[in-house]
């Protein structure tokens, strides 16, 4: 019997400037100490005195809801501010007809214009980019043996060194595997499609009764992968006579080819109707309404479905009438893992839809090398520092180091780095039925080892990123 390769992720980098403390801890800590301070030379009482050190204490390491203050500082006041300016509502209007979180983007169809690829520009911020999205099937991962599996990943990671080149002009890729509810009828129809017996006999009519029960359980599971590129040249206020759109639709025939290479099955680019339904489908709990048809998207020009009306409250994102939860994949598993670690998450059933999104950002091989020597270099100087001062060595920080030293010498034998974030999304009709997936989605990552971190306060720029349009997260910290 064949050894089986088991998969290991390093603890989340909790590093900081000084002994493991991060700048909003070491600002909270000077501040409150300088405050009492100088309290304490005006000849103040020692106990009032003493109050802005403790109050700086708590804001460096008192946790609130599992987090400590200081992470909750910048939400805070971000989400105030704007409900405090009336941002935190919108509504469509004659000029400005695109929600905040998707100000700047457009679609573009380039290449054979019998079978256009939809390339969605994004110039609202620096450089132009540009990404197209490609449907992509993975086939029967979830039932093939284990050796299989660890092959396909194998050729997967590949596929993604490969789109990663110097010169290829990728920056980044993204894949998004969806679950939502399917149309009654599906299954029925696609037996009857590739039935080899006849109607009459005791197998058909045993497997109509299957389908028949297991009907209302019945999901759909779709896999989109999206590849952003940087051309050299580009000038996107020429619409389709953009000269970067050329480099665009060869770049990312060249990452489809890599992909179908890698037992991955994907037909191209999708055009610009496709990528609209695409989108009104991750943003509409409602699978079967919106793979209907296409009136619900919008006839001026290649569609693109966004809401007419949107509200972000604390810990949510209401667009039209579905509101939506974002949540931050914050830890990975912790001991090794299987090729299929992640199925609890991607097989649960939950209630509404339910997509997960992986961003990835190759870095150059120089920038890669100066980020793991950057890293161990750091990783020794904090050991020393809590040596010096009597901290104990921890389990955490160890493998910390061990994992900096070990992307140290993976780049030195040639592979490529890639940083990541993971984000999972859940949609449903209303609040209620969204605590109750929220709950759901939140058991099934705990089978999977897998800690999630709701993104509250910033839930309609965490949504847009969970969509298959390679928009990064500011706030939240790319994995390595």
């Amino acid at each position: 019997m064949a050894e089986r390769t088991l998969y290991t992720f390093g603890p989340r980098p909790t590093r900081g400037v000084l002994l493991g403390l991060g700048g909003m801890q070491l600002a909270g800590l000077v501040a409150g100490g300088v405050t009492g301070l100088v309290l304490m030379m005006g000849k103040t009482n020692l106990l009032v005195a003493m109050c802005p050190l403790v109050a700086g204490a708590l804001y460096a390491w008192a946790p609130v809801a599992g987090r400590p203050i200081h992470e909750w500082a910048g939400p805070v006041i971000s989400h105030w501010s704007r409900r405090a300016q009336g941002h935190s509502t919108w509504a469509a209007s004659g000029d400005d007809a695109t929600p905040p979180p998707f100000a700047g983007l457009s679609v573009v169809a380039a290449g054979n214009p019998e079978h256009p690829t939809a390339v969605i520009v994004s110039s609202g911020r620096g450089r132009p980019t540009y990404t197209a999205v490609l449907a992509v099937n993975g086939g029967d991962f979830a039932m093939i043996d284990a050796g299989d599996q660890e092959r396909r990943l194998a050729a997967w990671g590949e596929a993604l060194a490969g789109a990663g080149a110097p010169g290829l002009g990728v920056t980044r890729v993204q894949w998004v595997e969806r679950s939502g509810p399917e149309r009654s009828d599906a299954a029925s129809a696609w037996a009857a499609r590739h039935r080899r017996v006849p109607a009459a006999s005791p197998a058909a009519k045993s497997y109509w009764e299957l389908l028949r029960q297991t009907r209302p359980a019945t999901r759909r599971h779709d896999t989109y992968v999206a590849i952003q590129v940087a051309p050299r040249q580009c000038d996107p206020a020429k619409g389709d006579g953009d000269p970067g759109l050329a480099e665009v639709v060869a770049a990312v025939e060249l990452v489809a080819g890599r992909i179908n290479s890698a037992e991955l099955r994907t037909s191209g680019a999708l055009g610009p109707s496709e990528v609209g339904e695409v989108l009104h489908g991750l943003i509409d709990p409602d699978y079967a309404r919106a793979m209907a048809g296409r009136r619900h998207l919008r006839a001026a020009g290649p569609p693109l479905p966004w809401p007419a009306a949107t509200e972000t409250p604390w810990g949510a994102y209401r667009t039209n009438g579905t509101w939506h939860a974002t949540y931050w994949l914050s830890e990975l598993p912790r001991r090794s893992v299987g090729a299929a670690w992640m199925s609890p998450l991607l097989l649960s059933r939950v209630d509404g839809v339910r997509s997960l999104s992986v961003l990835m950002e190759p870095l150059s091989p120089s920038a890669a090398a100066r980020r793991a020597e950057r890293d161990v270099l750091e990783n020794d100087a904090d050991a020393v520092q809590r040596e010096r001062f009597g901290f104990a060595r921890t389990a955490r920080r160890e493998r910390e180091r061990g994992q900096a030293a070990a992307r140290e010498e993976e780049l030195v034998s040639g592979y490529a780095l890639m940083r990541f974030v993971g984000l999972v999304s859940v949609a449903a009709p209303d609040q209620e039925a969204l605590v109750v997936a929220c709950r759901e989605v939140e058991q099934a990552a705990g089978q999977a080892c897998v800690e999630l971190t709701r993104l509250y306060g910033r839930q309609d720029v965490a949504f847009a990123a969970s969509l298959p349009l390679c928009a990064g997260v500011a706030p939240v910290p790319w994995g390595m």
